[in-house]
C-alpha cells in the first residue's frame, strides 16, 4: 500500500513538472512572439499615420482609403497580440496588484470621456451615474481602467442606437459598476460563453470588429481584483455587464 502511494506521488510530481514546463514554454512564447510581432506594427501604425497626416503631399481618395486599411488592420493585430500577452501574463501569474485609492466618480468620469469620440461618432448617448456620496475604493487603478474601458467600448460597439450608462452603486462592502446598453443584446445561447477567450456571437450577419479577448481578460482581472463580472441580457433590448469589487482589498 505505501509502495503504491509513493509511486502515485511521484507521478503526480511528474505531472505537475510537465504542466509547469508547458506553461512556461507558452508564457516564453508568447513574450517573443509578442515582441517580434510589435515592433514591426508599431512601426507600421506609425508610418501609415505619417502619410495620412501629411499635408504636403496630399494622398489621392484612393491612396488614402489603402493606407487608412493598413493603419486600421495593424492596430486590430496590435490589440490581439496584447490581448494574448496579457493572457499569457495571467496564466503565468506575472500580474501583480498595485492597490491605491480611488475616488469612482472622478475616474468614472474620465474613463467614459475617454471613451466619447466612439459614442458621439455613433450618435449614442454616453452617462455616468455615480452618488455624491459614493466612498473610495482601494484596488489596483490600471486593472481597474482595463475593465471598465472594455465593458464601455464593448457596450459602444454593440449599440447601433440609443445609450450607454454607466452605473455605480454601493452594495454592503462591495461596489458595483454596471455598463447597460440599450444594443442588439446577446442571444440566449451565447451567454454562457460570452467570457471565453475569442468567442464571437452566433448571430448571422456581419460581426463588429473586435479581437474576442476583450471580456475574457476582464473577467481575469476582476476574479484578480478579488471580484467577479455578470452579466444579463435580452436580443434586441440590450445588455448590462456588472463589475462587482470589495471596496477595500482584503
Amino acid at each position: 500500500m505505501a509502495e503504491e502511494l509513493r509511486k502515485r506521488t511521484e507521478e503526480l510530481e511528474v505531472q505537475n513538472q510537465k504542466a509547469l514546463k508547458a506553461v512556461q514554454d507558452k508564457d516564453r512564447f508568447c513574450r517573443v512572439v509578442s515582441h517580434e510581432l510589435r515592433t514591426p506594427l508599431t512601426s507600421i501604425i506609425g508610418f501609415a499615420t505619417m502619410l495620412l497626416d501629411d499635408s504636403e503631399e496630399p494622398l489621392t481618395d484612393r491612396q488614402r482609403a489603402g493606407v487608412e486599411r493598413i493603419a486600421n488592420s495593424s492596430k486590430k493585430l496590435l490589440d490581439m497580440v496584447n490581448g494574448l500577452l496579457d493572457l499569457s501574463r495571467l496564466d503565468a501569474a506575472k500580474i501583480e496588484v498595485e492597490p491605491s485609492r480611488i475616488a469612482v466618480g472622478r475616474f468614472l468620469e474620465q474613463v467614459v470621456d475617454s471613451l466619447r469620440p466612439l459614442a458621439r461618432d455613433k450618435d449614442i448617448k454616453l452617462s455616468v451615474e455615480v452618488p455624491s456620496d459614493f466612498p473610495e475604493i482601494v484596488t489596483d487603478q490600471r486593472m481597474l481602467n482595463q475593465i471598465v474601458v472594455n465593458l464601455v467600448s464593448n457596450a459602444i460597439k454593440f449599440t447601433p442606437e440609443g445609450s450607454v450608462r454607466v452605473i455605480a452603486r454601493r452594495n454592503g462592502t462591495s461596489v458595483h459598476i454596471a455598463v447597460e446598453d440599450t444594443g442588439v443584446g446577446i442571444p440566449p445561447e451565447d451567454l454562457p460563453f460570452v467570457f471565453e477567450e475569442f468567442h464571437r456571437s452566433s448571430r448571422p450577419g456581419p460581426k463588429p470588429p473586435g479581437t474576442g479577448l476583450g471580456l475574457a481578460i476582464s473577467k481575469r482581472l476582476a476574479e484578480l481584483l478579488g471580484g467577479k463580472i455578470t452579466v444579463q441580457s435580452k436580443e434586441n433590448i440590450g445588455s448590462t455587464f456588472t463589475l462587482v469589487l470589495p471596496i477595500t482589498r482584503s
